[in-house]
């Protein structure tokens, strides 16, 4: 075929032109790309890992460890959130006492029901304070009356004013169209089957609650990950073996950090927080306590595996004087307190004069006249009469009781200095009766007079005994806390390790000096501890109204008047220190570095339900039409064929 010279220029022409458009293109692909924005996309699942020894419960009011209220808490929404926020409802009161409860906005349960007033009522009333559920470990009852005042309010009254009561409101919110009159086997066994709930997320029917629950987030739309899903390990080495092989872990729990180049880790504190329980039935030393327990403290700190395990974060509202003492001092001041004791023991069983006369009978004759008199009369009893009475004084002088008559069995004789007969620090007076067949020695009296002359005493330090449930933390805790005390105490340190029903033998026979153990935490109010005489409830055994009405003031009280409260309460507890809270339970939380997520408190189920949204696995580019532009392309060419 024969190509003439125009053939060729047009098809030069066309092909310039195709290169052109295609290069156009190619610019405009490029210019676009540069206008788009990474947008999140959903991904198929993310991964959390934990060491647990519980089984997870996804049900409110069955389980109540760490990781079934955290699963409990992404299916199930409350009144308050756990940052006291509102989120079904609006909560108020003036007296923290008596409650009003509103519902807010439209909030719906996953079966397209409204969630009402009714709601809030049934949970408060029924599951709650009837245990309607019939549920083993139901929530304490602190509820005085509750009632439903209006269709949308619910008015809880409580027993008792303190602001712990401002917790109960974070409890999760039941169904009661799908749970009024249903069984406790139903809600644990049939519930999943038709499971309805107040948030987006789903329960996965992968969940075995044994080793894996599976939560579906494919309905929600604030997160970027379809499923989440809990795997659940019995021990370190099984978690390790998932870290270092090619299993996905993109979160994990536990107390190190077993990968810190992969994963950040943050802080959560539990609501258990452990604390010594100083016996102030003892009546140790307050200087003794104070130096034990900073002691305590400081070696407990140092310990790598605690260190992981508490947070030492203390009790604001008590403060542990500081003691500057060495070894040596301290085992001074124990065997001088000790000594005290002693005196104070020996002084106890003197029969103190605070009158002009004192009486005498046979079986109690040591007394204690602490001031100076003038003149003390002794006024007798005796078991039998005699024809005279002498009394002598100090082994001296001899005294014929002229004032005695002959058979009686009563007798009157005076002290007094210038009589001679009495003198500072220890007298005695042999009581003789006289007979015609001879004298007898009927008693010897003794009387300090304004000192007592101690007789000498073997002081030997008691032994010391250090009490703790014998369970993984609390043995960590314990053993340690014997070990220091051991280092210092000049006498016996015995830790008994027990199960809890010789802990509660053991408590309530009151025979211990300290106590290892553990309160949960969840409220502020301490104050029901010091109005407790039960052992287990108290185990400092100081019960002091005063003491615990400051602490309810102090919480509820303006800021100006806190100081002064304060100051009123450590007066108290510096006498006593009938407890040091020291530890708050803690675990780590390790999370991808991978993963951008805020740097929040996630001790609060709410914070962790805002790090899941953060979480993001896969990102896409998505052009911004509002951003592109004929001029911008333009300008664009211009910048491109420039360089």
């Amino acid at each position: 075929m024969h190509i003439t010279w125009k053939d060729f220029k047009r098809y030069i022409l066309f092909s310039l032109i195709f290169v052109w458009v295609i290069l156009l293109a190619h610019l405009f692909y490029v210019y676009l790309e540069k206008q788009s924005t990474p947008v999140p996309v959903k991904w198929w699942i993310l991964l959390e890992w934990a060491v647990v020894s519980n089984i997870i419960n996804p049900f409110p009011y069955i389980a109540n460890n760490y990781y079934s209220k955290y699963v409990q808490s992404l299916l199930f929404r409350s009144c308050l959130n756990d940052l006291w926020k509102p989120d079904l409802c609006e909560v108020k009161t003036d007296d923290r006492k008596t409650f009003i409860v509103s519902i807010t906005g439209d909030n719906y349960w996953s079966d397209g029901r409204k969630i009402t007033a009714d709601d809030v009522y049934f949970t408060y009333f029924q599951v709650i304070q009837n245990n309607s559920l019939n549920l083993d470990n139901p929530i304490p009852n602190t509820l005085e009356k509750i009632e439903k005042i209006s269709p949308n309010q619910v008015k809880v009254v409580f027993k008792d004013t303190t602001v712990n009561n401002w917790s109960f409101f974070k409890n999760p919110i039941l169904p009661k169209h799908i749970l009024e009159g249903a069984t406790k086997d139903f809600y644990v066994l049939d519930f999943t089957k038709d499971f309805v709930n107040s948030t987006c997320v789903k329960i996965d029917p992968a969940s075995d609650f044994k080793t894996k629950i599976v939560l579906d987030y494919k309905n929600c739309k604030d997160y970027y990950i379809d499923k989440y899903q809990f795997n659940l390990v019995k021990n370190t080495k099984e978690l390790q073996k998932y870290l270092t092989g090619s299993t996905q872990v993109d979160i994990y729990n536990w107390y190190e950090n077993l990968s810190p180049e992969k994963f950040k880790k943050f802080d959560i504190l539990l609501d258990t927080r452990y604390a010594l329980f100083w016996n102030t039935l003892k009546q140790t030393n307050p200087t003794i306590k104070a130096y034990l327990s900073n002691l305590i403290l400081s070696g407990l700190k140092q310990d790598l595996v605690l260190s992981n395990r508490l947070a030492f974060n203390g009790y604001g509202l008590f403060v542990l004087p500081k003691v500057n003492l060495n070894k040596q001092k301290f085992k001074q001041l124990v065997l001088k307190d000790l000594f005290k004791k002693a005196q104070q023991n020996y002084a106890n069983q003197l029969i103190q004069v605070d009158k002009d006369y004192f009486n005498y009978k046979s079986g109690a004759n040591q007394f204690y006249i602490p001031t100076k008199k003038d003149k003390i009369l002794i006024y007798g009893s005796l078991l039998t009469g005699y024809e005279k009475i002498w009394v002598v004084a100090n082994s001296g002088n001899t005294y014929i009781l002229k004032t005695y008559i002959p058979y009686s069995k009563q007798f009157k004789y005076a002290l007094s200095e210038k009589f001679k007969n009495l003198r500072t620090w220890k007298n005695t007076y042999k009581i003789i009766g006289f007979e015609w067949t001879g004298s007898q020695l009927i008693d010897t009296i003794t009387v300090f007079y304004k000192k007592i002359d101690y007789p000498k005493f073997d002081i030997k330090a008691p032994d010391f005994t250090v009490v703790y449930l014998d369970n993984w933390l609390n043995s960590l805790i314990g053993d340690q806390v014997v070990k220091i005390l051991q280092q210092v105490y000049p006498g016996n340190v015995e830790g008994k390790k027990v199960w809890f029903k010789e802990y509660q033998e053991i408590l309530n026979s009151k025979k211990y000096d300290l106590v290892v153990g553990n309160v949960n935490f969840a409220g502020k109010d301490i104050s029901y501890m010091f109005l407790s005489k039960d052992p287990v409830s108290n185990p400092s055994n100081f019960v002091n109204p005063n003491f615990a009405s400051l602490i309810k003031q102090d919480l509820l009280a303006p800021v100006n008047l806190k100081k002064k409260i304060f100051a009123q309460l450590n007066e108290i507890y510096q006498k006593a220190i009938p407890v040091v809270f020291i530890w708050n339970e803690k675990m780590g939380l390790f999370v991808q570095k991978k993963y951008n997520v805020p740097n929040l408190d996630y001790s609060y189920f709410t914070n962790r339900k805002e790090m899941l949204k953060n979480i993001i696995l896969t990102k896409i580019k998505k052009p911004v039409v509002e951003n592109a532009s004929l001029k911008g392309f333009v300008d664009f060419l211009k910048e491109s064929i420039s360089k």
